[in-house]
């Protein structure tokens, strides 16, 4: 069936910020929501596929969706890239095992979708170890870039992608960092360099990049990235804002010479906050027509900001905004994964209680709305996530990923109405008018269920049944060898063989197995989740790391077969997701042998690995 579940836009009173921008909220009304696709169910394609773990759902022009998804329907890990017509049909855009037409390399794995003018980016993993940039196009899979050809290239970023360009960050051998563009309008698409280390930083003659994003974006013609002075991005990181610490958002024509041009850097006046304050670490850069929302942190303040075509920043939310009644105190804080839709800011923020909520806020008029939140039941399941792409809303519209206590996660299309708090329903043929309720401010209303067909008719041969949770339990999500994402932070671990351990943004598989070669830059292990019910805290005590593996001789000269590394827990609304991997980055820690990986509360093994190095 088609299930159209109520939301309500809860708008409340609200503070006026120090910018003077104040916030006017509207009667709420209720807005409902379209499930595209759930997860445990089969959907009809040509191989037997069951959908879960849904990342990055961008919606289409033409009402399509596409997103990333996990193939459970089999123990090999599949996963790809779908899109979901409007009419429901289900497609595929590339799976693990495919091919590169220009290229015959063979996929393992896909992250950082981007999806724009019917084209779709990522970055993946190779059959050959190596990393690429991948695109989709008119039903063909074209190569773009990869590590370790004729290039040079040693690592790829994540790609951002515009109807005109590909932008890319790309290391090579002794070189820190090099953003490049691959022009859409041209042939052939070749990578080229748009910005390096020799370039000064713009506004600062005397300083030279030294590092960039590992995200980068696009807009139009201009690439988009975050830039940063030699070593101060390290320090941004670990202080959230210093004088010497110079790092900026900058954008830059691809097609045209000319140094970038500054958007905002940390001299820049941070709106709504005291004299003085500027901007501090950048955690993202998000462009579009023009426009930069971003996300900037320091331990005294957080928040989301927008940059307009005037070239003025502009306070969206931050770690002083109240919204009462609907949490206590102001945002502890945000998601850097938000969403530019010019003239809306989406955004994920957080506040005390395990609270978090979807907002969106109109940057002409001044209103903000919550959209949903961990509040919020849907087909009588309660909300526990959501993941929304860089661009999620098109017109009315809005496409996000759904998580649910008890574990069922599924696609959904919310009615975003006109931006004044009206639900706008979509008429399908044959259909009848929609009812359109309305509630005071702050309120909720009862679930109404639709009599009509769903998006995507599931299967129900196979049908899932949710199994009752003890207090806290572990689930393999997946095991093998990995590709880790982005910067790694290392930090003195007492306990370990080593003296060390290394904290990485993310980890990507690329072969599913427990068993390898010993060789240096190996990792291996495994992604899990656990869950504790009703559990809403962070740094959760009591969980550490155990590995047991071969003797290892450490830097104090004494050799321990065993290391023993305490953990930093996370649970939202029951549930925490992290991976355990060892990297084998030092020659005396090449050792064949069996090793063991365990993850442990209060000396319980939860979940524990062992993998067979040769």
């Amino acid at each position: 069936m088609r299930r159209l579940l109520p939301i309500i836009a809860l708008l409340l009173p609200f503070a006026a910020r120090a910018d003077d921008r104040a916030v006017v909220w509207e009667p709420a009304r209720i807005l409902d929501a379209e499930q595209i696709v759930e997860s445990g169910v089969f959907v009809p394609l040509p191989r037997q596929t069951m959908f879960s773990d849904f990342r990055y759902p961008f919606l289409q022009e033409d009402g399509s969706v596409v997103f990333i998804a996990n193939d459970n329907s089999d123990s090999r890990g599949y996963h790809g890239i779908y899109r979901i017509s409007r009419r429901g049909e289900v497609g595929k855009l590339a799976e693990v095992g495919d091919r590169f037409a220009n290229d015959g390399a063979g996929l393992t794995c896909f992250s950082g979708l981007r999806v724009a003018g019917g084209r779709a980016v990522f970055r993946c993993g190779l059959d050959d170890g190596s990393t690429g940039i991948g695109m989709w196009e008119d039903d063909v899979l074209i190569l773009l870039a990869r590590s370790g050809d004729a290039t040079g290239f040693e690592e790829l970023g994540y790609p951002g992608l515009s109807d005109q360009a590909v932008t890319f960050l790309a290391h090579r051998e002794g070189k820190v960092g090099e953003l490049y563009a691959v022009d859409l309008g041209s042939f052939p698409r070749i990578p080229r360099k748009v910005v390096d280390t020799s370039a000064p930083i713009p506004g600062n003659a005397e300083k030279f990049f030294g590092s960039f994003g590992f995200q980068q974006d696009a807009d139009g013609d201009n690439a988009v990235f975050r830039g940063f002075d030699v070593n101060a991005r390290e320090l941004l990181r670990q202080t959230g804002g210093e004088r010497s610490a110079l790092g900026g958002v900058f954008r830059k024509n691809i097609r045209a010479a000319g140094p970038p041009v500054k958007i905002i850097d940390t001299t820049t006046p941070l709106p709504g906050a005291s004299d003085g304050a500027t901007f501090a670490e950048l955690q993202n850069a998000i462009p579009r027509d023009g426009t930069v929302v971003i996300p900037s942190w320091s331990p005294e303040r957080s928040g989301i900001y927008f940059v307009g075509r005037d070239g003025k920043p502009l306070l969206v939310a931050d770690t002083a905004t109240r919204i009462p009644d609907l949490f206590n105190g102001p945002f502890t804080g945000f998601n850097k994964w938000a969403a530019n839709c010019v003239p809306w800011v989406i955004f994920r923020g957080y506040a005390d209680g395990g609270y978090e909520g979807l907002f969106a806020m109109h940057m002409e008029r001044s209103e903000l709305f919550l959209l949903i939140d961990t509040d919020t039941e849907l087909g009588g399941k309660k909300v526990s996530g959501f993941e929304l792409s860089c661009a999620p809303k098109l017109g009315e519209d809005l496409v996000l990923a759904i998580d649910f206590i008890g574990g069922k996660s599924g696609l959904y299309q919310l009615k975003f109405g006109d931006g004044w708090g009206q639900a706008v329903f979509r008429k399908e043929t044959g259909d009848q008018d929609k009812e359109r309720n309305t509630i005071d401010a702050g309120g909720r209303a009862d679930e109404k269920l639709s009599d009509s067909a769903p998006r995507v008719v599931p299967d129900d041969t196979a049908p899932v049944v949710d199994a009752a949770e003890p207090v806290v339990t572990a689930e393999l999500l997946e095991e093998g060898s990995f590709r880790m994402v982005g910067d790694g932070n290392v930090y003195g671990a007492s306990e370990a063989a080593t003296g060390k351990a290394n904290e990485f943004d993310g980890a990507e598989l690329l072969q599913r197995s427990d068993t390898f070669p010993a060789r240096r830059g190996l990792n291996f292990g495994y992604r899990y989740m656990l869950r504790s019910a009703g559990e809403d805290v962070c740094h959760a005590e009591g969980f550490d790391m155990l590995i047991t593996h071969p003797a290892i001789t450490g830097p104090d000269g004494v050799a321990r077969t065993s290391s023993l590394i305490p953990m930093d827990v996370c649970f939202r609304d029951g549930k925490a997701e992290d991976f355990l991997i060892y990297s084998l980055e030092e020659d005396h820690e090449v050792l064949p042998g069996q090793w063991t990986l365990q993850v442990r509360k209060d000396g319980e093994v939860l979940i524990s690995r062992s993998f067979t190095l040769l």
